[in-house]
């Protein structure tokens, strides 16, 4: 039975010991604890601490921060931010805690703590009250071991420390909602183990090798050179996590609009950032929907145990931008440093930097520096290309190489048709300068239209200010070197110190286009860059070898088959209830799934009708009731009365018609919706296409 909790104050101190499993020994645990608490005098400690504050606190020096308890299960309601327990490994031993601060200090304190790493903590009414990091006394690679100790070198190996008089060591292992620190033996300690060493401490964790990056950022260098070179100094070692660099529970706060974290307000590439990427191989997805109690995309319930980790778009933009306008680490946050992806070039513009400005029809339009907010999306324009390309510096959930998960974050990519110059430069600079990263991933390569479509949200091209003198007064960049009148290349080339153009890759072959495979796929139609992106994802097939159907329709089996791959094909665990589906057929698990799931719930006579074409209201219900389930943000809302046929909308599908328009995925034609025509596999695939790279909030 899990222990309530009172609203009117912090719940008790909770020892949780490592034999203290399940509902039982969670009792036992409390219960031990209370009795303990009763024998000591008021006031008094329930365990040995490093020391006292005046205030009657006392000190947990090198203590493990081990996350949230019951990772997965809590959100920003239940308990509640303030009633959250943080779990922290205490001499091997797993205590939690609440932290003082809450709702009216912004989550000060909570914004802090990043899971595998070591702190001093002081605790005070059986609440956390104050956390720092302390520096360790070691830190890098064991290069000898003896009975006395262990001798560390650092990861550059320029220095060695001996260590001895080691009273413990502790293996810390990090994993998405289960980070443990287990008790070890000196024996245990080898040589070529990485350590972090406290006092007498020693933690086997991982320790990074040291990171410069290839382009060296100029914070506070208010000039366009100064902003690019500043947003691409991040590429490359920042791998993709949903709300990274911004702390997601400080929306509840009432009136709050400045939710950047301590990374998006650090001047240089965060180390945790640095940490994570260099930890993670070819298996990293930040959002797995078959175990979301152990993957890294914590937001579902409101609640960003892992922003501190990596970096999505919003919060690489606002990163890019601080680092642009501030020289010192943690200064005051600000509404356009991290936030919604669509408000981050409206902050930019209210606050004086810049200007929108919406009648852009081609790249030709966009200058070097400008950040254009989508509905679920931003990006930096680097430069432009001759073709009509565009070269971006982003972050984004680029698939890998090796198993087509999401995770690449931040890289310069392009805008434009497949073979573009902005895509063979995209490749080269990141095939050349970030080995590490291109061993597992592609930069992404989007059409233009996909790209520069605001959607119902979008606030669209910001344009920074051009000032006289990056010293003078004034709220915007100065140009010194140039840069609003060179081409992408001549930017890169100035950036990377290399000669314009050298060494550039012959444009990607054409079977790199996966619709080319197919005779009846117009490479030139408004579907194509959806029929690609579903083709390179594995979400649709040609009808055969040599066909795609572009034209045919879409049956509500292959519908919810779509969104059943999507969501990983995990297995149904209630049986099949539509009497028109039969057992072992193709549509048999989809369609049970989606029933248990709400995402699709049949004609409500116990018959689904999978072979039925789905219509235009139906697939926007099963992307609405998709997105709802898996804590996608489904808040938006577009007029309906604006559409002549607004009549013709069944009334259940009103609401996901509504949020499908708002977001841009159906987009209408001539004033009309459509919403009961059936939908083409062409269609289905640009739908699909825009609710996975621009429905998921950056």
């Amino acid at each position: 039975m899990e222990q309530k909790r009172s609203k009117r104050g912090a719940p008790p101190t909770v020892p949780v010991g490592r034999d203290a499993k399940g509902p039982t020994g969670k009792i036992r645990a409390i219960s031990m604890f209370l009795a303990l608490a009763m024998l000591l005098p008021l006031g008094a400690p329930a365990f040995a601490s490093e020391g006292a504050d005046s205030a009657g606190g006392e000190t947990i020096r090198h203590a493990v921060y081990l996350g949230v308890q019951d990772y997965g299960a809590v959100n920003d309601q239940t308990p509640g931010l303030a009633n959250f327990l943080h779990k922290f490994s205490v001499d091997g031993e797993t205590r939690a805690y609440p932290v003082s601060t809450g709702e009216a200090e912004g989550y000060a304190l909570q914004n802090l703590l990043n899971e595998g790493y070591v702190y001093d903590v002081t605790v005070q009414g059986g609440a956390v009250t104050a956390v720092s990091a302390p520096q360790p006394t070691a830190e890098g690679r064991v290069v000898e071991t003896s009975a006395e100790g262990i001798t560390v070198a650092t990861m550059d190996g320029e220095a060695r420390r001996s260590v001895s008089g080691i009273r413990a060591v502790y293996e810390i292992t990090t994993a998405a909602g289960e980070t443990r620190a287990e008790e070890k033996a000196l024996a245990d300690v080898a040589v070529g183990d990485t350590v972090k060493v406290y006092g007498d401490t020693v933690y086997l964790t991982f320790v990074a090798e040291p990171y410069a990056p290839p382009v060296k950022g100029a914070p506070g260098v208010r000039t366009v050179k100064g902003f690019l070179s500043n947003a691409a100094s991040g590429v490359g070692t920042a791998l993709y996590i949903y709300g990274g660099g911004w702390v997601w529970q400080d929306e509840t706060i009432q009136g709050s609009e400045r939710w950047s974290n301590p990374q998006t307000r650090t001047i240089g590439v965060p180390q945790t950032w640095i940490d994570f990427f260099q930890r993670q191989d070819e298996t990293f997805v930040y959002r797995n929907d078959d175990d979301p109690a152990h993957d890294y995309y914590s937001v579902r319930n409101n609640y960003n145990q892992y922003g501190y980790a990596g970096v999505d778009c919003s919060a690489f933009v606002g990163w890019s931008v601080y680092n642009t306008l501030n020289t010192a680490s943690g200064q005051e946050d600000r509404p356009y440093y991290a936030g919604k992806s669509r408000t981050r070039a409206y902050y930019l513009a209210e606050n004086g930097f810049g200007t929108i400005d919406n009648t852009y029809a081609s790249a030709a339009d966009f200058r070097p520096g400008d950040v254009f907010s989508m509905s679920g999306h931003v990006w930096i324009c680097l430069g432009t290309c001759a073709d009509g390309s565009m070269v971006i510096l982003h972050s984004t959930p680029s698939p890998n190489k090796v198993n087509g998960r999401g995770g690449g974050g931040a890289q310069i990519a392009s805008v434009g048709p497949e073979g573009s110059e902005a895509q063979a430069l995209a490749r080269h600079y990141m095939e050349r300068y970030y080995p590490a990263w291109w061993a597992l991933y592609t930069p992404v390569n989007n059409s233009f239209d996909a790209y520069t479509d605001r959607g119902s949200n979008g606030s669209g091209k910001f344009s920074w200010n051009i000032l006289a003198d990056a010293g003078g007064d004034g709220q915007g960049l100065a140009d010194p070197e140039g840069y609003l009148d060179m081409s992408a290349a001549e930017i890169l080339a100035d950036l990377f110190g290399e000669a314009a153009g050298a060494d550039l890759p012959q444009a990607p072959e054409a079977h790199e286009c996966s619709a080319r495979a197919f005779a009846d796929v117009d490479l030139d139609a408004w579907y194509h860059a959806g029929v690609d992106y579903a083709l390179e994802h594995g979400w649709m097939t040609g009808v055969s070898d040599a066909a795609f159907g572009p034209d045919l329709p879409v049956s509500r089996g292959a519908a919810v088959a779509l969104l059943y791959d999507l969501a990983g094909r995990p297995a149904p665990t209630a049986p099949n209830p539509f009497s028109d589906v039969a057992e072992g057929s193709r549509y048999a698990a989809p369609a049970a799934w989606a029933a248990e799931n709400g995402v699709a719930r049949g004609y409500g006579d116990g018959r689904f009708g999978p072979e039925d074409p789905v219509t235009r209201e139906q697939l926007a219900a099963m992307l609405y009731a998709y997105a709802a389930r898996v804590g996608d943000d489904v808040s938006g809302r577009a007029d309906l009365s604006a559409y002549a046929d607004r009549a013709s909308v069944s009334g259940w599908a009103a609401t996901a018609l509504s949020w499908a328009a708002s977001g841009g995925l159906l987009r209408g034609a001539a004033g009309a919706l459509s919403p009961r025509r059936g939908v083409t596999r062409a269609q289905a695939a640009v739908i699909l296409t825009r609710f996975c790279q621009n429905g998921i909030p950056g």
